[in-house]
């Protein structure tokens, strides 16, 4: 007997789709066919926990970070970030928008991220956001680390921006140079890095250089040596 079986052909598929997909090379073969229909995210989960994540990335890497003061990433192209969210919606972080924008790299195990986030959320609240695309990006999750799972913290911490949900491996990390938790990124509307910032920021620093990001003038982090 044969099966013939169509996959959906949207670019982002909910996960058992890929796992599907891989299942399908197996050079063992097949031996249960489970048809599911109606519902592309069945069986996803909270926060997409024991899963496979896929992320794709267009771009060159930016380089590692090491300091913010002539950090050579800056006036490069930010990579451009495509994969899903803890819903297994699609989302697209990174590149070029049109509008500025500031991505965090957060871990829920990581304590600076733990106290950075709700900053973060407070100075949204305030509007100092508005006008940029603000966005997280989940990644060097661990289910034997505290705080898990990240979708559960930052849901508690009301996190309004657009999450990104990093692969096992950190492939969006790895794209931005990530070296330490948490890494800052700021993106100009035409999507080249304004510069970047490794661990915690007090508040006031983190209004001026997302105001500075806005109106285009030189991030005042990037300028103290």
């Amino acid at each position: 007997n044969s099966v013939g079986a169509v996959f959906t052909q949207n670019r982002f598929c909910a996960a058992p789709v890929h796992i599907a997909k891989q299942h399908l090379t197996n050079e063992n073969g097949i031996r249960a066919l489970v048809i599911n229909t109606g519902n592309a995210n069945a069986g996803t989960g909270a926060g997409l926990a024991g899963w496979t994540v896929f992320i794709d990335t267009t771009g060159k890497a930016l380089p590692e970070f090491q300091t913010s003061a002539g950090d050579p990433a800056i006036g490069e192209r930010a990579p451009t970030l495509e994969g899903v969210d803890f819903s297994s919606a699609a989302v697209t972080v990174g590149g070029s928008s049109g509008k500025p924008q500031v991505i965090s790299f957060v871990a829920h195990w990581c304590p600076h991220c733990q106290r950075e986030v709700p900053i973060i959320v407070s100075l949204a609240r305030q509007g100092v956001f508005d006008g940029v695309e603000l966005a997280a990006v989940a990644t060097g999750t661990r289910p034997d680390a505290p705080n898990y799972p990240p979708s559960e913290w930052l849901s508690r911490e009301q996190w309004s921006g657009t999450i990104l949900v990093d692969t096992a491996e950190g492939t969006a990390a790895k794209a931005y140079g990530l070296t330490g938790y948490p890494l800052l990124t700021f993106i100009a509307a035409d999507g080249s890095v304004a510069g970047r910032w490794s661990g915690e920021m007090e508040p006031a620093d983190l209004q001026a250089n997302v105001e500075a990001l806005k109106a285009g003038r030189p991030l005042p982090m990037t300028l103290v040596r």
